[in-house]
């Protein structure tokens, strides 16, 4: 029943949800991207332990995660995104020890994210973004051996725990500071890193040269200064890189990811200088002041402004 309109967006739209316990052998409910609206029911405890997959998504359902969701100990799925609950994130629901997926961003959560979300031995993908959490993100999920993906952007997180084995790690537009942990750059297998819009300062840039896998990273609008580490241009795999709004300064790589001007953003970093022609950086730094390219004339156009003075005489 997904992707139509369902419901109207008040009180009684899930009162159908009572009904569906008596289904002893019912094992998905996917009744996301409607209009469904009202409190999400304490009587979805109650269906039936055979289910897997609840994905109730982008509505309009109000409430909180029933603390009585661990009841449902078979689920491997559950899809809450984009809804307006409120109140944090239980940790009866960390006891659910076959989830795989777990989908509650677009919220209003709040709260820390619960330490024993680290019970969660077959996650492989956690979705959190768009609350309201604080605190840090549990060193314990590093445990999770199989997680891949975390999302946990616009939050209002203040520290980076133990991250190791990701493959997707957005954790952009909440309040992290400091230097750039360098646990980041032990996670070899990661392929797209968002630290954008944090409070990250420093120049301590070296250790994400062991990104080996790294394909996308944003590092833009925090307050990272220093030169640009040239260990970055060993990263074989990186097609976007994202440094723009920071403080960087000296001559710029002109490698791999910086020798394509499509691929690299380094808007207001005012101090860099030198790197490929199509970035438009001053050529070199003189006396501290930055040194214009410049500017060439064509070969082709003096040979044709002389072949039209040559047929004037």
């Amino acid at each position: 029943m997904g992707k139509n309109n369902l419901g109207s967006g008040g009180v009684g739209d899930l009162d159908f949800i009572t009904t569906l316990t008596n289904c002893s052998r019912l094992r998905t409910l996917v009744i996301n991207k409607n209009q469904f609206g009202g409190l999400l029911p304490n009587s979805i405890t109650n269906l039936s332990t055979t289910f897997e997959f609840l994905y109730i998504g982008t509505n309009q359902i109000t409430g909180t995660i029933p603390l009585g969701i661990e009841n449902l100990v078979n689920l491997m799925g559950i899809g809450f995104e984009y809804n307006r609950l409120t109140g944090t994130i239980p940790h009866s629901l960390c006891k659910l020890k076959n989830l795989q997926s777990l989908s509650l961003g677009g919220n209003a959560l709040n709260g820390r994210i619960p330490t024993s979300v680290g019970n969660l031995s077959l996650l492989t993908v956690i979705g959190l973004e768009d609350n309201l959490l604080e605190g840090s993100i549990p060193g314990e999920l590093g445990k999770c051996q199989n997680l891949m993906r975390m999302i946990l952007g616009h939050n209002r997180l203040t520290e980076v725990g133990n991250l190791k084995t990701f493959v997707l790690l957005y954790i952009f537009g909440n309040k992290f500071s400091g230097q750039i942990p360098l646990t980041t750059g032990s996670c070899s297998s990661l392929e797209i890193l968002s630290l954008a819009r944090n409070h990250f300062y420093g120049s301590t840039l070296a250790s994400l040269s062991n990104l080996r896998s790294i394909g996308q990273l944003d590092l833009s609008k925090n307050n990272l200064s220093g030169q640009i580490p040239q260990d970055l241009e060993k990263l074989s795999h990186l097609k976007y890189l994202n440094i723009s709004y920071s403080h960087f300064e000296g001559r710029g790589p002109t490698k791999r990811v910086f020798s394509n001007a499509t691929g690299i953003a380094l808007a207001r970093n005012d101090k860099l200088y030198g790197g490929i022609a199509e970035l438009h950086l001053p050529l070199c730094h003189l006396n501290g002041e930055p040194k214009e390219r410049k500017r060439t004339v064509p070969l082709k156009l003096i040979l044709i402004v002389c072949g039209v003075l040559r047929m004037l005489l």
